[in-house]
């Protein structure tokens, strides 16, 4: 999962030509773990996304299991430690979390915020919320829409970028492209997914992409190388520059 967010990336940052700074990087519950990997490499790159926006986020998958099912769970590989990755986070940063949490416990989001080194953080705790009844504009839009007036993010020019231009960019046949950010060591290249798989099948570039015959372990072919704010539903948030 980690090697398609950053195939992901590599391919807005390459191939579409947008700026990492103009990218706000989004995770919710699981997601959070890649959103928050993806940003730890590029802060040790040196590079920095326009926000972190992690949405009902856990400390580690192997300490919300020993939470959930106790010493059994130290037999997980703990592929996704969120805790380990914040500290390397300096991009603005923004964490919403319901309060009623009953899968992950909001105590997980305060102590990211806390090891969270970014100069401008926030951390929205929604009341009367479990881990699936956000509501999208009261709960996700506007805290989101409110941290990046605050961080200056909403003032920036629009990108040149249409629907047209992103199809043209597909058909010309290359999906994944030489890094942009740096595969970590023992990692290889991103493997053809599922979405890759039907992306290709739809758009009849299967052959052309090197998707004919994929097997489960087989490679794409071309391939060539801000303050804590307890919110009831609505309200402000407050960043600390």
């Amino acid at each position: 999962v980690n090697r398609h967010t950053r195939a992901a990336f590599n391919f807005l940052t390459q191939k579409l030509r947008i700026p990492p700074q103009r990218i706000i990087v989004f995770g919710r519950s699981i997601g959070t773990g890649p959103a928050t990997n993806l940003v730890s490499i590029l802060s040790k790159s040196r590079k920095a996304a326009a926000a972190l926006v992690l949405q009902s986020p856990y400390r580690s998958i192997k300490t919300l299991a020993k939470e959930l099912v106790g010493a059994i769970a130290n037999v997980i590989m703990d592929r996704f430690d969120n805790e380990a990755d914040i500290v390397n986070c300096h991009s603005p940063t923004l964490i919403i979390h319901g309060r009623q949490d009953e899968l992950i416990p909001v105590r997980h989001a305060s102590v990211l915020y806390e090891k969270c080194p970014a100069e401008a953080k926030c951390l929205e705790i929604i009341e009367g919320v479990d881990h699936n009844a956000f509501h999208a504009l009261d709960h996700i839009i506007r805290p989101v829409s409110t941290f990046l007036q605050k961080i200056g993010a909403d003032r920036l020019p629009p990108l040149p970028i249409t629907s047209h231009s992103v199809m043209k960019v597909l058909d010309e046949g290359q999906l994944l492209v030489p890094p942009d950010i740096p595969e970590p060591r023992g990692e290889g290249a991103a493997q053809s997914g599922f979405v890759v798989r039907a992306l290709g099948s739809l758009l009849g570039k299967t052959s052309e992409w090197g998707l004919d015959n994929v097997g489960g372990d087989q490679r794409l072919q071309n391939h060539p190388n801000i303050g804590v704010n307890n919110r009831p539903g609505s309200g402000q948030a407050e960043a600390r520059q």
